[in-house]
Protein backbone atom coordinates (compact mmCIF):
# COMPACT_ATOMS: atom_id res chain seq x y z
CA UNK A 1 0.00 0.00 0.00
CA UNK A 2 1.15 3.92 -0.55
CA UNK A 3 0.99 4.87 2.54
CA UNK A 4 3.46 1.73 4.12
CA UNK A 5 6.73 4.20 3.32
CA UNK A 6 5.37 6.04 5.92
CA UNK A 7 5.38 3.94 8.96
CA UNK A 8 8.85 3.44 10.23
CA UNK A 9 7.94 0.99 13.17
CA UNK A 10 5.26 -1.33 12.22
CA UNK A 11 4.87 -3.22 15.27
CA UNK A 12 5.83 -2.56 18.78
CA UNK A 13 5.33 -5.04 21.97
CA UNK A 14 4.42 -4.65 25.13
CA UNK A 15 3.05 -0.92 25.32
CA UNK A 16 0.65 -0.32 28.08
CA UNK A 17 -2.77 1.23 27.24
CA UNK A 18 -2.75 3.57 30.20
CA UNK A 19 -5.70 5.95 29.30
CA UNK A 20 -9.13 5.50 26.85
CA UNK A 21 -12.06 6.42 28.18
CA UNK A 22 -14.10 3.61 30.27
CA UNK A 23 -11.70 0.94 29.03
CA UNK A 24 -9.49 -0.47 31.66
CA UNK A 25 -5.23 0.09 31.38
CA UNK A 26 -3.84 -3.05 30.34
CA UNK A 27 -0.55 -4.44 28.53
CA UNK A 28 -0.50 -5.37 24.68
CA UNK A 29 1.05 -4.95 21.26
CA UNK A 30 0.72 -1.76 19.24
CA UNK A 31 0.43 -2.34 14.98
CA UNK A 32 0.08 0.38 12.64
CA UNK A 33 -1.52 -0.51 9.32
CA UNK A 34 -2.72 1.87 6.75
CA UNK A 35 -5.61 3.71 8.03
CA UNK A 36 -5.64 2.32 11.46
CA UNK A 37 -3.65 2.27 14.39
CA UNK A 38 -4.47 -1.47 15.98
CA UNK A 39 -4.22 -1.98 19.65
CA UNK A 40 -4.16 -5.81 20.30
CA UNK A 41 -3.98 -6.45 24.51
CA UNK A 42 -2.45 -9.55 25.75
CA UNK A 43 -5.85 -10.55 27.26
CA UNK A 44 -7.50 -10.80 24.04
CA UNK A 45 -11.43 -11.70 24.12
CA UNK A 46 -12.98 -10.56 21.28
CA UNK A 47 -16.20 -10.82 21.92
CA UNK A 48 -15.37 -8.14 25.36
CA UNK A 49 -15.30 -4.56 25.00
CA UNK A 50 -13.27 -4.07 28.02
CA UNK A 51 -10.64 -6.87 26.19
CA UNK A 52 -11.39 -6.58 22.64
CA UNK A 53 -8.75 -4.86 19.50
CA UNK A 54 -8.87 -1.01 19.69
CA UNK A 55 -8.81 0.05 16.23
CA UNK A 56 -7.99 4.00 15.58
CA UNK A 57 -8.43 5.37 12.36
CA UNK A 58 -5.62 7.71 11.88
CA UNK A 59 -7.76 10.75 10.22
CA UNK A 60 -9.36 10.77 13.84
CA UNK A 61 -6.33 12.02 15.40
CA UNK A 62 -6.42 15.55 16.18
CA UNK A 63 -3.33 15.88 18.32
CA UNK A 64 -0.22 13.96 18.67
CA UNK A 65 2.16 14.91 21.97
CA UNK A 66 5.09 13.18 22.98
CA UNK A 67 6.39 13.59 26.86
CA UNK A 68 9.14 11.56 28.86
CA UNK A 69 8.38 10.53 32.30
CA UNK A 70 10.19 8.51 34.82
CA UNK A 71 9.28 5.78 37.11
CA UNK A 72 10.82 3.87 39.85
CA UNK A 73 12.34 0.57 39.41
CA UNK A 74 11.17 -1.66 42.39
CA UNK A 75 14.15 -4.24 42.36
CA UNK A 76 17.13 -1.75 42.57
CA UNK A 77 15.43 1.63 43.55
CA UNK A 78 16.66 3.12 39.75
CA UNK A 79 14.55 5.39 38.29
CA UNK A 80 13.60 4.34 34.84
CA UNK A 81 12.45 6.50 31.36
CA UNK A 82 9.32 5.61 29.91
CA UNK A 83 7.72 7.26 26.91
CA UNK A 84 4.70 8.46 27.18
CA UNK A 85 2.35 8.93 23.32
CA UNK A 86 -1.03 10.89 23.79
CA UNK A 87 -3.05 10.96 20.75
CA UNK A 88 -6.13 13.94 21.36
CA UNK A 89 -8.78 12.61 19.05
CA UNK A 90 -11.22 14.68 17.31
CA UNK A 91 -14.40 13.13 19.35
CA UNK A 92 -12.06 14.40 22.34
CA UNK A 93 -11.71 11.02 22.89
CA UNK A 94 -7.84 10.94 24.85
CA UNK A 95 -5.46 7.83 24.51
CA UNK A 96 -2.35 7.63 26.51
CA UNK A 97 -0.29 5.04 25.69
CA UNK A 98 3.20 4.33 27.35
CA UNK A 99 6.50 3.41 25.69
CA UNK A 100 9.19 1.36 27.43
CA UNK A 101 11.72 2.39 24.42
CA UNK A 102 11.72 6.12 23.44
CA UNK A 103 12.75 5.88 20.32
CA UNK A 104 9.71 3.42 19.68
CA UNK A 105 7.69 5.99 21.13
CA UNK A 106 8.64 9.03 18.84
CA UNK A 107 9.12 6.94 15.44
CA UNK A 108 4.90 5.56 16.20
CA UNK A 109 4.73 9.59 16.61
CA UNK A 110 6.04 10.64 13.73
CA UNK A 111 4.24 8.04 11.60
CA UNK A 112 0.78 8.81 12.90
CA UNK A 113 1.26 12.30 12.42
CA UNK A 114 2.13 11.88 8.76
CA UNK A 115 -0.59 9.11 8.37
CA UNK A 116 -3.08 12.00 9.97
CA UNK A 117 -1.73 14.67 7.86
CA UNK A 118 -2.53 13.12 4.73
CA UNK A 119 -3.38 15.84 1.43
CA UNK A 120 -3.56 13.25 -1.26
CA UNK A 121 -7.60 12.68 -1.23
CA UNK A 122 -7.78 9.44 -3.35
CA UNK A 123 -5.41 8.32 0.33
CA UNK A 124 -8.33 8.69 2.26
CA UNK A 125 -9.86 5.30 4.03
CA UNK A 126 -13.20 6.35 2.28
CA UNK A 127 -11.40 4.80 -1.12
CA UNK A 128 -10.60 1.71 0.58
CA UNK A 129 -13.24 0.64 2.43
CA UNK A 130 -15.37 -2.21 1.60
CA UNK A 131 -19.14 -1.78 2.95
CA UNK A 132 -19.96 -5.19 4.81
CA UNK A 133 -23.83 -4.81 4.27
CA UNK A 134 -26.41 -3.97 1.29
CA UNK A 135 -26.83 0.08 1.37
CA UNK A 136 -30.85 0.56 1.45
CA UNK A 137 -30.48 4.19 1.90
CA UNK A 138 -27.23 5.88 -0.05
CA UNK A 139 -26.85 9.26 1.55
CA UNK A 140 -25.36 10.34 -2.01
CA UNK A 141 -28.68 10.48 -3.24
CA UNK A 142 -30.52 11.95 -0.45
CA UNK A 143 -30.43 15.23 -1.78
CA UNK A 144 -30.25 16.10 -5.94
CA UNK A 145 -29.98 19.65 -6.85
CA UNK A 146 -32.46 19.41 -9.69
CA UNK A 147 -35.02 17.17 -7.86
CA UNK A 148 -34.92 20.15 -5.21
CA UNK A 149 -35.15 22.46 -7.94
CA UNK A 150 -38.78 21.07 -8.77
CA UNK A 151 -40.10 21.47 -5.37
CA UNK A 152 -38.90 24.84 -5.18
CA UNK A 153 -40.83 25.52 -8.91
CA UNK A 154 -44.12 23.97 -7.43
CA UNK A 155 -43.50 26.53 -4.30
CA UNK A 156 -42.65 29.72 -5.84
CA UNK A 157 -43.45 29.60 -9.12
CA UNK A 158 -41.55 30.56 -12.13
CA UNK A 159 -38.71 32.72 -9.94
CA UNK A 160 -35.22 30.77 -10.05
CA UNK A 161 -33.40 28.65 -12.48
CA UNK A 162 -30.57 26.73 -12.22
CA UNK A 163 -27.49 28.21 -13.55
CA UNK A 164 -24.50 26.69 -14.88
CA UNK A 165 -22.61 29.46 -15.12
CA UNK A 166 -19.97 27.44 -12.19
CA UNK A 167 -18.94 24.60 -14.47
CA UNK A 168 -15.76 22.83 -13.67
CA UNK A 169 -15.85 25.33 -10.67
CA UNK A 170 -14.36 28.32 -13.19
CA UNK A 171 -15.96 30.90 -10.94
CA UNK A 172 -16.03 29.87 -7.61
CA UNK A 173 -14.02 26.67 -6.01
CA UNK A 174 -16.34 26.77 -2.75
CA UNK A 175 -19.71 27.08 -5.35
CA UNK A 176 -21.21 23.81 -6.56
CA UNK A 177 -21.21 23.30 -10.62
CA UNK A 178 -24.84 23.87 -10.79
CA UNK A 179 -26.43 27.22 -8.48
CA UNK A 180 -29.70 28.22 -8.13
CA UNK A 181 -30.05 32.10 -8.73
CA UNK A 182 -33.52 34.23 -9.63
CA UNK A 183 -34.56 33.52 -13.72
CA UNK A 184 -33.34 37.30 -14.62
CA UNK A 185 -30.07 36.59 -13.43
CA UNK A 186 -27.98 36.69 -16.84
CA UNK A 187 -24.76 34.16 -16.49
CA UNK A 188 -22.54 37.49 -17.88
CA UNK A 189 -23.56 39.34 -15.04
CA UNK A 190 -23.03 36.81 -12.19
CA UNK A 191 -19.28 36.02 -13.58
CA UNK A 192 -19.01 39.83 -13.40
CA UNK A 193 -20.58 39.80 -9.60
CA UNK A 194 -18.16 36.98 -8.89
CA UNK A 195 -15.26 39.25 -9.19
CA UNK A 196 -16.15 41.80 -7.38
CA UNK A 197 -16.98 39.21 -3.84
CA UNK A 198 -14.17 37.83 -2.61
CA UNK A 199 -13.59 34.20 -2.82
CA UNK A 200 -15.54 34.56 -6.27
CA UNK A 201 -18.84 33.76 -4.01
CA UNK A 202 -21.52 35.79 -5.85
CA UNK A 203 -25.01 35.85 -3.92
CA UNK A 204 -27.09 32.61 -4.88
CA UNK A 205 -30.09 30.68 -3.38
CA UNK A 206 -29.74 28.95 -0.04
CA UNK A 207 -33.16 28.95 1.45
CA UNK A 208 -37.21 29.73 0.03
CA UNK A 209 -39.14 30.04 2.87
CA UNK A 210 -42.71 29.22 1.60
CA UNK A 211 -44.69 30.23 4.18
CA UNK A 212 -43.60 34.17 3.27
CA UNK A 213 -42.59 33.33 0.00
CA UNK A 214 -39.50 34.69 0.51
CA UNK A 215 -36.00 33.70 -0.19
CA UNK A 216 -32.55 33.82 2.22
CA UNK A 217 -29.48 34.08 -0.10
CA UNK A 218 -25.89 34.05 0.73
CA UNK A 219 -22.37 35.02 -0.89
CA UNK A 220 -18.83 36.45 0.53
CA UNK A 221 -18.42 40.25 1.31
CA UNK A 222 -17.98 42.92 -1.73
CA UNK A 223 -14.60 43.48 -2.27
CA UNK A 224 -15.76 47.60 -2.28
CA UNK A 225 -11.76 48.65 -0.88
CA UNK A 226 -10.52 51.84 0.66
CA UNK A 227 -11.42 53.61 -2.95
CA UNK A 228 -15.55 52.68 -2.66
CA UNK A 229 -15.48 50.18 -5.89
CA UNK A 230 -19.15 49.64 -6.88
CA UNK A 231 -20.70 46.86 -9.45
CA UNK A 232 -23.75 47.75 -11.40
CA UNK A 233 -24.12 44.08 -11.95
CA UNK A 234 -24.21 42.73 -8.54
CA UNK A 235 -26.35 45.76 -7.45
CA UNK A 236 -28.94 44.19 -9.77
CA UNK A 237 -28.23 40.69 -8.71
CA UNK A 238 -28.72 41.38 -5.35
CA UNK A 239 -31.72 43.14 -5.99
CA UNK A 240 -32.99 40.72 -8.00
CA UNK A 241 -33.96 38.78 -4.40
CA UNK A 242 -36.63 41.28 -3.97
CA UNK A 243 -39.13 40.15 -5.99
CA UNK A 244 -41.02 43.02 -5.25
CA UNK A 245 -41.46 43.08 -1.97
CA UNK A 246 -40.27 46.56 -1.43
CA UNK A 247 -37.16 46.44 1.14
CA UNK A 248 -34.63 43.19 2.15
CA UNK A 249 -32.25 43.25 4.63
CA UNK A 250 -28.45 42.61 4.32
CA UNK A 251 -27.67 40.56 7.43
CA UNK A 252 -23.45 40.85 8.39
CA UNK A 253 -22.46 38.34 10.69
CA UNK A 254 -19.40 40.47 11.55
CA UNK A 255 -19.42 43.19 14.18
CA UNK A 256 -19.41 46.95 12.54
CA UNK A 257 -16.68 47.53 13.55
CA UNK A 258 -15.04 44.06 12.36
CA UNK A 259 -16.99 45.14 8.71
CA UNK A 260 -15.71 48.58 8.72
CA UNK A 261 -12.06 47.16 9.33
CA UNK A 262 -11.78 44.90 6.77
CA UNK A 263 -12.20 47.61 3.85
CA UNK A 264 -8.85 48.73 4.44
CA UNK A 265 -7.95 45.29 3.31
CA UNK A 266 -10.02 45.45 -0.08
CA UNK A 267 -13.10 44.16 1.56
CA UNK A 268 -15.79 45.94 3.22
CA UNK A 269 -19.77 46.33 3.04
CA UNK A 270 -22.57 47.23 0.57
CA UNK A 271 -23.09 50.85 0.45
CA UNK A 272 -26.76 52.34 1.50
CA UNK A 273 -26.48 54.57 -1.58
CA UNK A 274 -25.98 51.74 -3.91
CA UNK A 275 -28.35 49.38 -2.28
CA UNK A 276 -31.02 51.59 -1.37
CA UNK A 277 -33.35 49.09 -0.75
CA UNK A 278 -31.89 46.82 1.36
CA UNK A 279 -31.44 47.53 5.31
CA UNK A 280 -27.77 46.91 6.96
CA UNK A 281 -27.62 44.37 10.18
CA UNK A 282 -24.37 43.55 11.96
CA UNK A 283 -24.39 39.96 13.91
CA UNK A 284 -21.84 39.14 16.61
CA UNK A 285 -20.99 35.43 15.03
CA UNK A 286 -17.81 34.28 16.59
CA UNK A 287 -14.48 34.34 14.07
CA UNK A 288 -13.68 29.88 13.55
CA UNK A 289 -10.54 31.05 15.20
CA UNK A 290 -12.75 32.33 17.84
CA UNK A 291 -14.69 29.24 18.14
CA UNK A 292 -12.11 26.76 18.14
CA UNK A 293 -10.15 28.44 20.54
CA UNK A 294 -13.41 28.37 23.07
CA UNK A 295 -13.92 24.52 22.02
CA UNK A 296 -10.12 24.14 23.03
CA UNK A 297 -10.57 25.52 26.16
CA UNK A 298 -13.50 23.50 27.34
CA UNK A 299 -12.20 20.43 26.38
CA UNK A 300 -9.55 21.20 28.39
CA UNK A 301 -11.81 21.84 31.14
CA UNK A 302 -13.88 18.86 31.05
CA UNK A 303 -10.73 16.63 31.31
CA UNK A 304 -9.59 18.54 34.90
CA UNK A 305 -10.46 16.00 37.64
CA UNK A 306 -9.34 18.51 40.81
CA UNK A 307 -11.60 21.50 40.24
CA UNK A 308 -14.28 22.71 42.24
CA UNK A 309 -17.35 23.53 40.86
CA UNK A 310 -17.65 27.13 41.59
CA UNK A 311 -13.98 27.24 39.88
CA UNK A 312 -15.58 25.03 37.25
CA UNK A 313 -18.48 27.17 36.38
CA UNK A 314 -16.29 29.99 36.38
CA UNK A 315 -13.83 28.30 34.05
CA UNK A 316 -16.10 27.66 31.59
CA UNK A 317 -17.71 31.22 31.37
CA UNK A 318 -13.98 32.41 30.96
CA UNK A 319 -13.78 29.60 27.72
CA UNK A 320 -16.35 31.53 25.71
CA UNK A 321 -17.99 28.58 24.52
CA UNK A 322 -21.44 29.37 25.87
CA UNK A 323 -21.00 32.64 24.43
CA UNK A 324 -20.00 31.60 21.11
CA UNK A 325 -23.36 29.34 21.11
CA UNK A 326 -25.52 32.11 22.27
CA UNK A 327 -24.20 34.62 19.76
CA UNK A 328 -24.41 32.72 17.19
CA UNK A 329 -27.94 31.35 17.46
CA UNK A 330 -29.08 35.03 18.64
CA UNK A 331 -27.81 35.62 14.68
CA UNK A 332 -30.06 33.26 13.41
CA UNK A 333 -32.81 34.11 15.15
CA UNK A 334 -32.69 37.43 13.82
CA UNK A 335 -32.72 36.38 10.66
CA UNK A 336 -35.10 33.71 10.65
CA UNK A 337 -37.29 36.58 12.62
CA UNK A 338 -36.70 38.75 9.88
CA UNK A 339 -38.07 36.34 7.52
CA UNK A 340 -40.68 34.53 9.36
CA UNK A 341 -42.22 37.43 11.01
CA UNK A 342 -41.54 40.58 8.74
CA UNK A 343 -41.64 38.57 5.47
CA UNK A 344 -38.66 40.39 4.07
CA UNK A 345 -35.97 38.77 2.09
CA UNK A 346 -32.57 38.23 3.45
CA UNK A 347 -28.78 38.24 2.20
CA UNK A 348 -26.11 36.71 4.59
CA UNK A 349 -22.46 37.43 4.08
CA UNK A 350 -19.37 37.52 6.68
CA UNK A 351 -16.00 38.02 5.18
CA UNK A 352 -15.39 34.93 2.67
CA UNK A 353 -19.22 33.81 3.24
CA UNK A 354 -18.17 30.15 4.58
CA UNK A 355 -17.93 29.37 8.16
CA UNK A 356 -19.94 32.30 10.18
CA UNK A 357 -22.54 31.80 6.95
CA UNK A 358 -22.77 28.50 6.88
CA UNK A 359 -23.29 28.36 10.77
CA UNK A 360 -26.16 31.21 10.94
CA UNK A 361 -27.84 29.37 7.79
CA UNK A 362 -28.21 26.18 9.52
CA UNK A 363 -29.59 27.25 12.58
CA UNK A 364 -32.12 29.48 10.19
CA UNK A 365 -33.12 26.05 8.89
CA UNK A 366 -33.55 24.55 12.25
CA UNK A 367 -35.92 27.55 13.23
CA UNK A 368 -37.39 28.02 10.54
CA UNK A 369 -39.02 24.70 9.04
CA UNK A 370 -40.86 22.21 11.16
CA UNK A 371 -39.52 18.93 9.64
CA UNK A 372 -35.99 19.76 10.66
CA UNK A 373 -37.05 18.72 14.07
CA UNK A 374 -36.00 15.09 13.96
CA UNK A 375 -32.87 13.90 13.53
CA UNK A 376 -33.04 13.15 9.89
CA UNK A 377 -34.85 16.45 9.03
CA UNK A 378 -31.71 17.84 10.74
CA UNK A 379 -29.41 15.84 8.38
CA UNK A 380 -30.89 16.99 5.67
CA UNK A 381 -31.29 20.72 6.66
CA UNK A 382 -27.58 20.52 6.79
CA UNK A 383 -27.44 18.55 3.37
CA UNK A 384 -29.05 20.80 2.07
CA UNK A 385 -27.61 23.92 3.22
CA UNK A 386 -24.03 22.73 2.36
CA UNK A 387 -24.75 20.97 -1.16
CA UNK A 388 -26.42 24.30 -2.06
CA UNK A 389 -24.06 26.82 -1.04
CA UNK A 390 -20.93 23.68 -1.05
CA UNK A 391 -18.50 25.27 1.71
CA UNK A 392 -16.62 22.06 1.50
CA UNK A 393 -15.55 20.20 4.43
CA UNK A 394 -12.09 19.55 3.56
CA UNK A 395 -11.78 23.67 4.33
CA UNK A 396 -12.79 22.57 7.57
CA UNK A 397 -9.46 22.88 10.38
CA UNK A 398 -9.04 20.97 13.26
CA UNK A 399 -8.71 22.22 16.63
CA UNK A 400 -4.92 23.08 17.16
CA UNK A 401 -3.85 26.43 15.29
CA UNK A 402 -0.64 24.66 14.45
CA UNK A 403 1.07 24.22 10.76
CA UNK A 404 -0.57 21.34 10.24
CA UNK A 405 -4.19 21.50 9.17
CA UNK A 406 -6.42 18.22 9.85
CA UNK A 407 -10.27 18.08 8.40
CA UNK A 408 -12.89 17.16 10.33
CA UNK A 409 -15.37 14.61 9.21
Amino acid sequence: MELASLIEKPRVKNVYLKECGCRNPQEGDLTLVGHHLVFIPNLLNPTSVQNGELWLLYRAVDKVEVSITTKSNKTNDSKVELALLTLKCKNFLILVFQFTDIDDCEAVARAIEKLSNIDDIKLYYSYYYKCPFTVLDDGWLSYNVEEQFAKLLLKSGNKFRISTVNQNYSMCSSYPEKVIVPISNEDINLKISSTYRAEGRFPILAYYHQPKNVPIAISSQPLVGPLWRKCTEDENIVNSYLFGNGFGVIFDTRTKNLATLSRSRGGGVETNQNYSQYKYLHGKVPRIKEIKDSLRKLVALCQENDCGPDRWVRKLNDSGWLQSVSDSITAAATVAQIVDCEGKPVLIHGENGTDSTLLTGIFILLLTFIHNCSFFGRTIARCKFEVNTRISIINRKNLDNGLASKHIY
